[in-house]
């Protein structure tokens, strides 16, 4: 999972198969420049970003983004994280990786633990990152497309599994 809050606070969680994580992570590691240690969109040219929307959209993906819109990232990242997590739980999902933003590392710790001791899930999460997991950046770039809006919403649109849901 990954946020933006350029516009509307932005959630994106990524959904990998486990037996498919290996094979994902190593084309996303083939995406790299020589020098970079991850991808990240706004740092991307158009034409690469183009590129890179293109072969993440052939990968064994799926994406669902979760919106909200209050007067508080704070607010809206714990609303959004919580519709991510009961939606992980559901899809039986193994473990949640969230890219690291240390200002909200203990308050996610605490809305995902509460989540997952009352639904007794056997899943566990971490905060990572971004360079120590290249499933990372598939969120960060379904949210930066997601953000600019346009024609870049086409470009994610294979992989999202449902529309966004508006807070």
């Amino acid at each position: 999972m990954d946020e933006s809050k350029a516009r509307a606070f932005i959630l994106v969680a990524t959904y990998v198969a486990a037996q498919d994580l290996k094979v994902v992570r190593k084309a996303l590691t083939a995406l790299l420049l020589p020098g970079e240690r991850r991808l990240h969109f706004t740092h991307e040219s158009a034409p690469r970003r183009k590129m890179l929307m293109s072969r993440i959209a052939e990968l064994p993906v799926t994406a669902r983004i979760y919106v909200a819109h209050s007067a508080s990232d704070v607010v809206d990242r714990r609303v959004t994280l919580t519709e991510a997590t009961v939606e992980a739980i559901a899809r039986h999902a193994s473990r949640l990786t969230i890219e690291r933003d240390s200002t909200a590392v203990t308050s996610d710790r605490r809305i995902i633990a509460d989540l997952v001791r009352s639904a007794e899930a056997p899943m566990s999460y971490v905060h990572l990152e971004a360079k120590d997991d290249p499933c990372l950046w598939i969120s960060d770039a379904v949210a930066w497309c997601h953000q600019r809006g346009g024609p870049w919403h086409e470009r994610y649109l294979p992989l999202v599994v449902s529309q966004p849901a508006v807070k």
